[in-house]
């Protein structure tokens, strides 16, 4: 992985959670009533993950005389710890916060966090709570190894 490859970039960070926390990971759902992962009817707590599209270095620093290509970037990924009861999810959030937080993947600068976060109710159509989901959010900079290269579309 390289440049401005930021799929793979996700990909790593999923497969290391997937990898490193006992619970399912999954990306691209918002959890509401309709959709919760249920198993025999019981909600098991699960994360999914949020990721952000690549956006440009917020100081002229991370800009290259090259071109865009060649300016650093970063991403979001937020962290959506679902489980039944608040206290289930909050202590999911510590879990993938403690996982992730300090960890550098290829291509990018280590994972820290951003500003985001916090926790909710998800109510079914009679208006009471049938999960909880705590958010954790982090922050990371890319096009750190082989700047400017790096897509998925060439054969």
């Amino acid at each position: 992985m390289a440049g401005l490859d930021l799929f793979t970039l996700q990909e790593l960070v999923k497969d290391y959670l997937v990898d490193k926390i006992n619970w399912p990971v999954d990306t691209g759902a918002t959890p509401e009533a309709e959709n919760l992962q249920l198993i025999d009817g019981v909600l098991s707590p699960y994360v999914v993950l949020r990721f952000s599209d690549g956006m440009p270095a917020q100081s002229e620093r991370g800009n290259s005389f090259g071109g865009a290509l060649y300016d650093e970037y970063y991403t979001y990924v937020d962290a959506l710890c679902v489980a039944a009861k608040d206290v289930e999810a909050r202590a999911l959030a510590s879990i993938v916060n403690r996982t992730l937080l300090g960890k550098v993947f290829e291509n990018a600068s280590e994972v820290k966090k951003a500003f985001g976060g916090g926790t909710f109710a998800v109510p079914d159509a009679q208006r009471k709570p049938v999960a909880f989901v705590a958010i954790v959010s982090f922050r990371m900079n890319y096009n750190q190894t082989g700047v400017g290269t790096g897509s998925l579309m060439t054969p």
